[in-house]
């Protein structure tokens, strides 16, 4: 499989594994021509974890922490290679292992627990290997519009990042994140042209409300083949006012590529040239508002993962380092030099139905090309008005018609299905 510029090769025999990562990895990119190889293999093997981690003839002379807060014991393997642990915490018993940080070994205890660790050291390894590149790291979704238009969409929990990619998808267009994304700055290996928005095979996480508001309950509760984490709430009867319960709580849906396509025919790119930035910002307000940035780059460094070490260490390299945080707030000044910066306040519960891409459209043509924030707050266009309350929206399994080439004037290396 290849994800952006990078070709992934998982060797196992278990079917199970094979359908859970090529689900995760379903994307619409052209073949990768020129890419980089990362080779990962998969051994289950119970009494190989537990001799591992036993500790043999060598002690872990050291702890990492993953990508997203997993701890790993980790210890020099043969020659120059590296054993790393599941620490305390995980979920499930497994080792990797690597002779040269570029081919790895997943030796899992369990079958389910293996393809888990599969899918995660994956995302870990497209992770590293960008901000390498000197990606930046954000909290946000990103989505291409059906006019081709791709917006990067940084907000806090809550702010309907996810939601809005998926509608964005919906209604013809493309998710290339819904939680996590990288930005490639231009010039970078691998990024020509502008600022690229590159997102991670990480599981759509939908929340009661999302599922709610996206019109998705009633096909969930029907749907035993979807969700490997299904959430309580999920199989509770809309009727009893389980699923307005439920958004309130911790528990979400957690859905594969290929889940989201098949519940709202929606398609995903694992990068585009990044056109417009819209901050999205959550408000109890009747109707959505499209306003200038006053401050562009405080707006968007709020949603920098920098220095985070959950999220900004290389615990995959020879020498595992924290990133230079200094570095990565003068590359997001150029950004936001670069590229328009808007924020568009809404209530994701109210104004999240099918106008959502319509709305997206509208907040990016009120600003002036060109980078920086629009001088003025034009009012959006009238045909994108909003009711008071409730989404309008709903499930809708009708395919739709995708852009074919990019507008005039792009990178010509843009690629689509």
């Amino acid at each position: 499989m290849s994800w952006f510029d990078l070709r992934l090769e998982v060797v196992t025999d278990l079917d199970g594994v094979r359908t859970e990562i090529a689900a995760q990895h379903e994307v619409l990119d052209a073949a990768c021509g020129s890419c980089t190889d990362r080779r990962v293999t998969l051994v289950i093997d119970p009494g190989l974890v537990e001799r591992v981690r036993s500790g043999g003839t060598k002690r872990p002379s050291a702890s990492v922490e993953s990508f997203a807060g997993w701890w790993y014991e980790t210890w020099p393997g043969e020659g120059a290679g590296r054993v790393l642990a599941s620490g305390e915490g995980q979920e499930w018993d497994h080792v990797l292992l690597t002779e040269d940080f570029l081919s790895w070994t997943v030796v899992g205890a369990t079958v389910d627990g293996a393809a888990v660790a599969v899918g995660r050291l994956l995302r870990e390894l497209i992770r590293e290997d960008l901000v390498r590149r000197g990606a930046l790291m954000f909290h946000a979704g990103a989505a291409v519009l059906p006019d081709g238009r791709a917006v990067m969409l940084p907000g806090d929990a809550g702010a309907g990042k996810t939601s809005s990619a998926v509608r964005v998808a919906e209604a013809g267009g493309y998710v290339v994140a819904t939680d996590r994304l990288l930005l490639l700055p231009p010039g970078s290996a691998g990024s020509s042209g502008g600022w690229w928005m590159v997102g991670l095979p990480s599981t759509t996480r939908l929340g009661a409300g999302a599922v709610a508001a996206l019109g998705l309950a009633p096909r969930l509760v029907g749907e035993a083949a979807l969700g490997r984490s299904r959430p309580d709430w999920l199989t509770s009867p809309a009727r009893s006012g389980a699923l307005s319960e439920a958004s309130r709580s911790a528990g979400k849906l957690s859905l594969s590529n290929r889940d989201v396509r098949t519940l709202v025919g929606g398609g995903f790119l694992s990068a585009a040239p990044l056109d417009q930035i819209v901050v999205l910002r959550a408000q109890d307000i009747a109707r959505p508002e499209a306003t200038h940035c006053a401050d562009p780059l405080g707006a968007v460094e709020a949603h920098l993962l920098v220095p985070d070490p959950a999220y900004r260490t290389h615990w995959l390299a020879a020498r595992p380092f924290r990133e230079d945080a200094a570095a990565a707030r003068r590359a997001l000044g150029r950004l936001v030099a670069d590229v328009p910066v808007r924020q568009l306040s809404w209530s994701p519960a109210r104004h999240c139905d099918g106008a959502t891409a319509s709305l997206l459209g509208a907040v990016l043509q009120t600003t002036r090309p060109g980078g920086g924030c629009s001088s003025g707050v034009p009012a959006l266009p009238s045909a994108v008005a909003f009711a008071a309350g409730g989404c309008a929206g709903g499930f809708r399994q009708s395919v739709h018609q995708r852009p074919t080439e990019r507008p005039p004037g792009t990178t010509s290396s843009w690629r689509n299905e």
